[in-house]
């Protein structure tokens, strides 16, 4: 193949057109191509064009979400920078897939990234189908996007997409990334890849994008060691850049072997890019790229970052030229083409470097090649190629380093040739460099720890090591200890600094730390390897008997079961020439069914480092012993063996114990001992075992002639009495004998002592009555009448010579309760029987009976002789500390499931001349590895020789409590510790160990579970978590790191704070806690998270540098602390340090401030400018500590057990709903409503109309009723349609608007301040409802007028975001706080047309309550069709009680009228008719009374035609009703003859109809009637009633109703009433009303008397009487009868009366009862009615306080007296009448009309007598014929 195919060039004019329209990246593309055609580098190579990716194609990689969002949306109202008010949710799924800020969304975004995609893919192509050996892409390498991300101007990542391509042929493709960015995207791409090897040569630095790059990052899983990240410094220069690429490169070549090499060839590191950071030229990238030429694979070139687009388009021109072999000179002149000029001054290709430092120091680099040396071929995965030649060691795996500060993983390497020089040499200065700046805060007890350096180790199954596919293992989150992929399991140094205050970022080795106290700490040293783990995976351990072991001198472990022993080294002195994990064949028993584990001890290999020798003992005896396990001719396979002549088959051993070098003593259960020698006398390894006796000839001397008295011979066991095991067994102090110890052996019963040596006889000392020792002690010290038992469970021997054992008492009483004790023997000889001498008990207690056998005993262990000891339980273990007789420390450490597989062995001796100042304890975990345990004894004893109350020190018992209650059977432990504190103190010190080392480390086996037996709330539980919370609040505990990242330092103490509640909901402590409590924790906690987000906001506007605006936060902490008297240089760091649990302060302290600062600003424009900006940003400062407090807490409710007050209401205050807090948010509502309606009026005419038009709750005028009901309502409202809301699609009307409010800084701000009134509104709201509750908790009166002033803000503030275009907050907000008044004005408010959708949607949520509101809203509004226009059942029932309920408040209001409708509809006709008869009664108008009273008419009958019920009760109701209508048909004929009388008598036209009262024509059709019905007469002396009669007449004529007083007015008080002429029957009807008037007048009050009362019925009832009287001329009449006349004339005369004829109407035709009815003259005076009749009934209606659209006018204030004048002079009438007679004239006429009415009865009774015989006659007649 020739060079023009071997090299193509991937482009055509779309994809270069596409690519200048990238922002970033405008018009480069174009300069590039052109110059590459100005060299002719074209005719050396081949084009091929890209073609445009499918959204299927670019799924392969991204995600269709992404892929939707980023080539589905309209670019010109997308992105950030160009958002509107109303596309809230649009914005925030913008932000969600990265298209904002950097990567927002432009025109031409679907080109750009098809293309770029495409051209990336179609090289990849290219190198797939052979058809070129180097492909070119200049307009790709956008190696930042995510999957579903877009990042750092990168809108697709083509790289990925071309690798993926690429995979399809070759099968590992190695990624080279020379951009100054980090390759963040593919290295994440492929981080569990092990086809996909990534390099990357960045820069990194805190702060410098994408933050990536400078931590430990080696890939996970199977992708473990498979990215390399090359940090480098400023200035980093040609040279630096070549040699740092040649070293990275140099081992992948050889390890990974790629088939094919990707290069992204970002130029932004040339010395003239924007970013100056790095100093390169074109040199270095030409260097590059001919090394990876040389390579002869097939490569692929991509372009990246580059923003001086003429250095970008030299250097990929030359880069170009290379791959075609046409290399051009950086002097070469540039030939003429379009974009020559841009190449000025020089035209030439040259890229000069700056004269600046490269601040990439020889450390630093040194550090950078320690770092990226690979550790072996197999930790780069099972497809990668292995190089012929070894590795070089180094310290760790290849991962990423920081410049900062360098990251030590574990490692290890199989090292077969020379170690580098170099790189060990660096290792051994990097760490103690790091050392002497953590050592700053260190404790002078933990210097020893950090004394060993970090080595890297390594560790494999028996002779076999494991790929990385069989550990594909994911990283746990920063701070973690790192997965070595080799092992699967977390490796770890053997010492660690767990002091971490003065690293900048987490260590791993700060992980290792477990548990810290102030004496006291444990560390994870190392995990198990992967064989170890696979093994005890496998084992079931409730069947299993597993040993193991810890030799912590050589840094080995192991762990045995029945047929295998796994030894390993854990430490890295050990690891660093081995890296194997040696299985050993453990001796097989004799009998094949016992399935027990053998003893196994580490023997520490003479001579030689880094190996072990193991002894291994089965149960019946059987030895083994290697003598070397690592090197030289030891090996697994090769070892010595001999068995122990056990004089009883049937026994098993039990244990071995290392007395001295080299000397071994195997005890077994039956007490029998055997002393195994690892050398012959010549020093030779051999195996010499004999039994240990009592008595041998010569060899035991004068015990020999006492074995007699002993009780046996020579070989006797020490356990002589059955059942008698032995239960430990400890090596003593030395002796006179040369070599020789003394040996403890301890049985359930007796305490023997042996004397034993390497080249001497053992002499046996003595044998006691151990049990019956301590219990004697323990009886007589703790002074009980009872007996003691004691179980011995281990013992151990100190250096001072004293003997410790470890025992449990018990009494009858505690059952299988045990206090566990240590009780210390001191021997004054060798040969004596020691004495006790001290006792104390242990804290730790557990509730079973410990066994005494078997893998569970407890263990006694003491470190180098004590005085510091560890009591070793199955999952605890106690750590003590001894001074004198007394226990002066104690301290337990509880495991969790996992357990204590086993302990480090006995120390050899004799012990250290000089001992250490820490006690530790090496122990095995299983799930966690080996662990050690630390105690400080130089603290201990230091802190006790200066205790006020140190305990006795002169070998005196400890005082013990003497009462039984001591006793664990009742309760407490047996007598009092030795070392006392404070329930508080320990719980407190408990709590940080779970907080600061527990919750955060799922890998901890610790166990920090606490329990408190106090019923109810535990005060000293409350004390203590207080006390831990508030440190982290307040940034005074020790455990905290100092980070110099603020908002790190922030996150960590806001999650160890949450922990603390976390810790105690775990240990099912929270009932423990008083709601106050857990309140104030919870808000320590908000405070912090407060702080975070305060943090954040910080940093915000520093990047912005908005002026002073940006300062506001600093000037006002610098201001708060400056009052509170705190001064200091960098006050803003200080307060987030220190002072977070002020942050509220600072609320009240900016409300208190920032008004005055606003209004020095505001006096000129550029003032009320940063004023604006100001306002502006404390709101931002509000909803920054407010927001993220009140998430915190919902998000938490269920943690603290706060969300539920109900049971337990809360009196305690929180910081968020303080009175100032309250005030100050609302304040800043309305001061940003205010500043919304401020900008808009200068800026936006838009949107200021829209918010002047807008009413606000509170902003209406009272008095202005019509406007109150049409706020939101009418067509200025803002609704979906005319303003979009943040949910909704933007109109182009609204499109406009937003590319306006971009336009202009003030309507930038406008729409910012806008989005705030949404979160304001939301935290007003919640801190005013906690504040009620609060108020309403304690009590208070104030919560009242809270409670007012928070239902009338809230309705205004959600009213608010309508016109701000914020519907869809407001609808939340409304909901969220049950404002359903607010809530149904915003339905009918923004989206009238869906209106009855959103009802229906809220009714179901809300029910009858939403329902109440909208009717109301109905009813306001007298909407009435939309109140009864329902389908719905359950609404129905709601809107009948609503309505009812409404008919008690107002009988007479308008849902009179509305209620018998809705029950019409209902098919209630009864509750229908009972409304409609009802609201007849009451309407005003007549016309609707008769329509409301004949409606109810006919649903009476539908009532009794479907029930059939005809009751005196239903007949009532309808003579009730009948007499309504008779009412309405009697004003509707006065109304009708009063129109004929006028109409008759002036002219009128005979279409008149009175419509309005203001009519000129009708007022005075209204005098005329009434003065046609009346005398001159009458008007003259009745002037006042005559008034009243005008006004009545004029309520007939409007057709309004009149009461039945007014309506006797109107017919008894005219008194020329005159009848009609004609003969038609209208005429008849209106002469018999003018007839029958006054009878008429008392039929009516007879039928309305019910409904009046007692005073207006008989004042009434007078007033037609004394008229009825009146209405004759009786002197005119008596004196024509007065004298001598016949009684006929008389009568005659008397029948003419008018009171005759209503006498006779009365009685006779309306059969009125009498005498209820009827009254006399002297009885019908007014005299007593006068008060009622002016002042009661008819003055009030004219009074000044009617209103002007009343029916009654005002008339003069003289109105009450006339009135009584007018019915006064009526009276004296009535008196004139009755002198004249008119009593006896009453009497006559009543006779008359009486005898009248008999004789018709008689008569008609006469009749029907003789019509009845007549009928008999006839029927008679009948028969007889």
């Amino acid at each position: 193949m020739n060079q023009l195919s071997n090299v193509v060039l991937v482009r055509s004019a779309q994809s270069i057109r596409a690519a200048d329209r990238l922002p970033a990246n405008s018009g480069r593309a174009s300069r590039i191509h052109a110059l590459i055609d100005a060299f002719g580098l074209g005719e050396h190579l081949r084009i091929i064009e890209p073609r445009s990716l499918s959204n299927d194609e670019l799924a392969m990689f991204h995600s269709e979400d992404f892929i939707r969002c980023l080539l589905a949306t309209d670019s010109s109202c997308s992105s950030d920078d160009d958002d509107s008010d109303s596309d809230q949710s649009q914005k925030d799924k913008l932000a969600k897939f990265g298209l904002v800020h950097d990567c927002a969304l432009f025109d031409g975004v679907e080109d750009h990234v098809r293309y770029a995609a495409g051209g990336t893919v179609a090289a990849a192509d290219a190198l797939v189908r052979s058809q070129a050996q180097i492909a070119i892409h200049w307009e790709g390498g956008r190696h930042h996007c995510q999957r579903n991300k877009a990042a750092g101007f990168c809108y697709v990542n083509d790289v990925v997409l071309g690798i993926i391509e690429l995979q399809k042929r070759f099968s590992r493709v190695l990624y080279i990334d020379l951009d100054l960015h980090h390759g963040d995207g593919v290295q994440d791409a492929f981080i569990y890849s092990n086809r996909v090897m990534t390099v990357s040569l960045h820069h990194y630095d805190r702060g410098f994008y994408p933050n990536t790059g400078g931590e430990v990052d080696e890939g996970r899983g199977r992708g473990k060691a498979h990215s390399i990240n090359v940090p480098l410094q400023r200035g980093t220069s040609d040279s630096t850049f070549i040699r740092m690429f040649s070293e990275a490169t140099h081992c992948v070549l050889n390890t990974f072997d790629p088939s094919a090499v990707v290069v992204q060839c970002g130029s932004d590191g040339l010395a003239g890019d924007p970013h100056k950071v790095f100093n390169l030229t074109t040199e270095a990238f030409a260097h590059c790229i001919k090394s990876v030429i040389s390579w002869r694979r097939p490569v692929m070139l991509l372009g990246g970052g580059g923003y001086n687009i003429p250095d970008c388009a030299r250097c990929w021109t030359r880069l170009t030229g290379i791959a075609c072999g046409k290399d051009i000179a950086a002097t070469a002149h540039i030939p003429d083409h379009a974009f020559l000029n841009e190449y000025a001054p020089g035209f030439d290709m040259l890229v000069d470097a700056m004269l600046v430092e490269d601040e990439n120091t020889q450390s630093c680099i040194q550090e950078i090649r320690q770092a990226t040396k690979p550790t072996r071929a197999e930790a780069l995965g099972s497809e990668s190629v292995m190089s012929t030649r070894s590795l070089k060691r180094s310290s760790s795996t290849i991962a990423t380093v920081s410049h900062a500060s360098l990251k030590k993983e574990n490692s290890s390497s199989t090292t077969t040739q020379p170690t580098d020089q170099a790189a060990d040499s660096l290792a051994a200065q990097t760490l103690p460099r790091k050392k002497q700046v953590t050592e700053a805060k260190r404790p002078v007890w933990l210097a020893p720890f950090a004394q060993q350096a970090l080595q890297p180790n390594d560790t494999s199954n028996e002779h076999t090591t494991n790929s990385a596919s069989q550990a594909a293992l994911s990283e746990s989150e920063a701070g973690l200890s790192a997965v070595d992929a080799s092992k699967g399991f977390a490796s770890n140094a053997s010492k660690v600094d767990f002091l971490r205050a003065s690293d900048p970022e987490p260590q791993p080795e700060a992980d290792r730390v477990l548990l810290r106290g102030d004496k006291h700490a444990v560390f994870s040293i190392a995990s198990f390897p992967e064989a170890v783990g696979r093994q005890l995976g496998s084992v079931d351990f409730g069947s299993v008997p597993i040993r193991s072991g810890v030799n912590s001198a050589g840094g080995f472990a192991f762990v045995a079961t029945p047929t295998s022993c796994l030894v390993w080294p854990y430490d890295s002195a050990s690891s660093a020439m081995t890296s194997r994990v040696y299985r050993l064949a453990m001796p097989d028993p004799d009998d094949t069914t016992v399935f027990e584990t053998p003893l196994v001890a580490l023997v520490s290999a003479e001579n030689v480092q880094s190996d072990v020798g193991v002894l291994a003992c089965s149960p019946t005896g059987q030895l083994r012993y290697w003598d070397r396990v690592a090197f030289g001719l030891g090996g697994t396979d090769r070892f010595y063996t001999a068995n122990l002549d056990m004089p009883d088959a049937s026994d098993r051993c039990e244990r071995i114990i290392e007395v001295f070098s080299g000397l071994f003593v195997v005890a077994t259960a039956k007490g029998y001992l055997f002393q195994v020698l690892l050398q012959d006398s010549q020093g030779a390894t051999e195996l010499n075992v004999h039994c240990l006796s009592k008595g041998a000839g010569s060899r035991t001397g004068m015990l020999s002639r006492m074995s007699s008295l002993l009780g046996g011979s020579q070989f006797a066991p020490v356990a002589t009495d059955a059942g008698d095991v032995v239960v430990g067994i400890a090596g003593g102090e030395r002796t006179e004998i040369r070599h020789s110890r003394e040996l403890f052996v301890l049985t359930r019963q007796r305490l023997a002592k042996w004397v034993v040596s390497q080249s001497q006889p053992e002499k046996f000392m003595f044998s006691m009555d151990i049990v019956q020792t301590l219990s004697a002690a323990a009886a007589q010290r703790f002074d009980v009448d009872v007996d003691v038992e004691v179980d011995v469970y281990d013992i151990a021997a100190m250096r001072s010579g004293d003997i410790c054992i470890l025992a449990g008492l018990y009494t009858p009483q505690t059952g299988k309760r045990v206090q566990l004790v240590v009780g210390m023997l001191r021997g004054n000889r060798v040969s004596v029987e020691p004495e006790v001498v001290g006792l104390w008990p242990l804290k730790y207690a557990p509730d079973f009976r410990l066994c005494q056998t078997g893998h569970s005993q407890p263990q006694l262990v003491l470190p180098e002789g004590g005085p510091g000891m560890f009591a070793v339980f199955p999952k605890a273990i106690v750590g003590v500390v001894v001074s004198g007789t007394s226990a002066v420390f104690e301290e337990v450490v509880s495991f969790r499931d996992e357990g204590i597989l086993g302990t480090s062995s006995a120390p050899q001796f004799p012990y250290a001349s000089q001992s250490t100042s820490e006690s530790s304890l090496f122990l095995t975990c299983a799930g966690a590895g080996v662990l050690q345990v630390c105690i400080d004894k130089d603290k201990v004893l230091a802190s006790c020789a200066h205790s006020a109350n140190a305990e006795d020190q002169d070998g005196e018992f400890i005082s013990i409590e003497t009462s039984a209650a001591s006793w664990p059977g009742s309760g407490t432990r047996v007598g009092k510790a030795s070392v006392t504190s404070s329930p508080e103190r320990e719980y407190q010190t408990q709590i940080e160990q779970a907080v600061f080392f527990g919750l955060d480390n799922a890998h901890n086996p610790l166990s920090f579970a606490i329990t408190s037996h106090v019923t109810g709330v535990d005060s000293a539980l409350e004390t203590a978590v207080l006390r831990v919370s508030q440190s982290i609040l307040d940034n005074t505990s020790h455990f905290i790191v100092d980070r110099l990242d603020i908002g790190a330092h922030l996150n960590e103490r806001l999650r160890h704070a949450r922990a603390v509640m976390q810790f105690i909901s775990e240990g099912a402590l929270t009932p423990k806690l008083s709601h106050e409590t857990r309140a104030h924790l919870c808000a320590h906690a908000e405070k912090l998270a407060a702080a975070v987000a305060l943090w954040e906001y910080q940093n915000s506007v520093w990047a912005q540098k908005n002026g002073a605006a940006s300062q506001l936060l600093a000037n006002l902490i610098a201001s708060f602390l400056e009052s509170a008297g705190l001064q200091t240089s960098d006050p803003l760091r200080t307060f987030f340090r220190q002072h977070v649990a002020a942050i509220g302060d600072v609320l009240v302290f900016m409300s208190r401030n920032l008004a005055a600062l606003r209004r020095a600003l505001d006096d000129n424009e550029s003032g009320r400018r940063d004023s604006q900006l100001i306002s502006y940003e404390a709101n931002r400062i509000i909803i920054s500590i407010l927001q993220p407090a009140f998430m915190f807490r919902f998000q938490n409710a269920a943690l603290y057990a706060i969300g539920d007050l109900s049971d337990s209401p809360s009196t305690c205050e929180r910081w968020t709903e303080h009175s100032a807090v309250v005030d100050l948010l609302m304040q800043r509502l309305e001061a940003s409503y205010s500043l919304c309606r401020e900008i808009s009026g200068q800026h936006c005419a838009s949107i200021y109309e829209r918010i002047s038009k807008s009413v606000l709750p509170n902003d209406e005028d009272p008095s202005d009723l019509n406007r109150s009901l049409s706020i939101f309502d009418d067509a200025i409202s803002i609704s979906h349609a005319s303003l979009p809301d943040a949910t909704e699609a933007p109109s182009s009307e609204e499109a406009k608007m937003r590319l306006k409010l971009d336009a202009s800084p003030s309507l930038t701000l406008l729409r910012e301040t806008i989005d705030q009134m949404g979160p304001l509104a939301n935290l007003f709201f919640r801190a005013s409802v906690d504040r009620i509750s609060l108020l309403e908790n304690t009590g208070l009166s104030e919560a009242h007028a809270l409670v007012c002033r928070y239902e009338a803000a809230r309705s205004r503030y959600i009213m608010c975001l309508v016109p701000l275009a914020r519907a869809s907050v407001a609808f939340r907000l409304a909901v969220e706080y049950r404002d359903l008044a607010s809530l149904v004005m915003l339905v009918f408010a923004t989206d009238s047309e869906n209106a009855a959708m959103h009802l229906r949607a809220y009714t179901e949520r809300f029910g009858r309550d939403f329902a109440d509101v909208l009717f109301a809203y109905y009813e306001k509004r007298q909407a009435w069709a939309s109140l009864l226009y329902t389908q719905d059942a359950d609404f129905d029932s709601w809107l009948k009680r609503y309505v009812d309920s409404r008919m008690v408040e107002n009988p007479h209001g308008p849902m009179a009228q509305i209620g018998w409708i809705h029950d019409v509809k209902m098919n209630d006709f009864g509750a229908a008719a009972a409304k409609l008869a009802r609201a007849g009664r009451d309407s005003l108008e007549v016309d609707q009374a008769r329509t409301m009273l004949s409606l109810s008419k006919l649903a009476f009958i539908a009532v009794e035609a479907e029930n059939a019920v005809n009751d005196d009760t239903t007949q009532e109701a309808h003579s009730r009703l009948e007499d309504a209508l008779e009412m309405c048909q009697i004003q509707e004929s006065l109304s009708r003859y009063f129109t004929v009388i006028v109409r008759n008598n002036r002219d009128y036209a005979p279409e008149l109809v009175w419509k309005r009262r203001d009519d000129v024509s009708d007022k005075k059709a209204v005098l005329d009637a009434a003065m046609l019905t009346t005398t001159s007469n009458c008007r003259h002396d009745f002037p006042a009633l005559y008034t009243v009669f005008n006004e009545l007449l004029r309520c007939i004529w409007n057709g309004r109703m009149l009461s039945v007083e007014d309506l006797v007015d109107v017919l008894t008080f005219p008194d020329n009433m005159s009848c009609i002429e004609g003969s038609s029957d209208d005429a008849e009807q209106y002469n018999v009303l003018v007839r029958e008037r006054y009878s008429l007048a008392v039929d009516i009050l007879s039928r309305a008397s019910m409904n009046l009362s007692e005073q207006t019925r008989e004042a009434t009832l007078r007033t037609i009487w004394r008229r009825v009287f009146l209405s004759d001329d009786w002197p005119e009449i008596h004196q024509r009868i007065g004298g001598n006349v016949p009684d006929s004339e008389l009568r005659q005369e008397l029948e003419c009366t008018r009171l005759y004829n209503v006498l006779q109407s009365c009685l006779a035709t309306r059969e009125l009862a009498h005498p209820d009815w009827y009254l006399l003259p002297i009885d019908s005076f007014a005299t007593s009615d006068l008060d009622y009749l002016a002042s009661t009934r008819l003055a009030p209606r004219f009074s000044s306080d009617v209103t002007p659209d009343s029916e009654w006018k005002p008339l003069s204030a003289t109105t009450s007296p006339a009135v009584q004048k007018d019915y006064s002079a009526e009276d004296n009438y009535l008196r004139t009448a009755i002198k004249c007679n008119l009593g006896s004239y009453y009497s006559e006429i009543l006779r008359m009309v009486t005898d009248q009415i008999a004789h018709t009865t008689r008569s008609v009774h006469n009749s029907s007598d003789m019509d009845a015989q007549a009928s008999t006659e006839t029927d008679s007649m009948m028969e007889f014929d």
